[in-house]
């Protein structure tokens, strides 16, 4: 029903919320199977990806269902850039994918390295700097990547190789980098 049901799964009791600005709480999607990343494109159209059902489905700013907008494996984070290419994190594929408007998908990073060599990297969260380089974080394998805009990436390991996992990651207005990781 639109609703990231895949499989044959009862629909779960996840649900993505609109908070307003004076602190008002509204359901604008109940229902939704494992929602994990939200993304709007220029239109005001509402991404959500969902782990559980490996796509991406598109909602109207009102909230009406517009379809699924592409199939991936078990995409995270999500995030649109200037010219509405949605980017996609896979956690379990450790790929980023860039998806047009029109439904055209491609690699853009496949199997980055990792620190620790048992475990295959988890792509999680994305985020543009202000130049318009994508960042990805690779929850498992205790890296950041920088992808610029012709799709080469180089690989950021810093001092990120006493932590468990690197999630979310965000960037502030002046261009500081914020890293939310899990210690050992």
């Amino acid at each position: 029903d639109g609703r990231g049901l895949g499989n044959g799964q009862p629909a779960a009791k996840n649900k993505v919320w609109k908070v307003a600005p004076n602190g008002t709480i509204t359901t604008f999607i109940p229902n939704f199977w494992n929602p994990s990343g939200l993304a709007f494109d220029s239109k005001g159209n509402l991404f959500v990806s969902s782990f559980s059902a490996n796509a991406i489905f598109k909602f109207s700013p009102t909230g009406a269902f517009l379809g699924r907008f592409v199939n991936v494996s078990t995409p995270y984070g999500i995030k649109f850039d200037k010219n509405d290419n949605l980017f996609i994190a896979s956690y379990a594929a450790s790929e980023v994918y860039k998806v047009t408007p029109t439904g055209a998908m491609s690699t853009l990073v496949s199997n980055p390295p990792t620190y620790n060599t048992r475990m295959r990297p988890s792509m999680v969260s994305l985020a543009f700097d202000a130049v318009g380089n994508l960042w990805a974080s690779a929850y498992n394998a205790l890296r950041l990547l920088k992808i610029a805009p012709n799709g080469t990436y180089q690989d950021i390991p810093g001092a990120l190789n006493y932590y468990v996992g690197v999630n979310g990651i965000a960037f502030d207005s002046k261009g500081n980098l914020y890293v939310q990781v899990n210690h050992v």
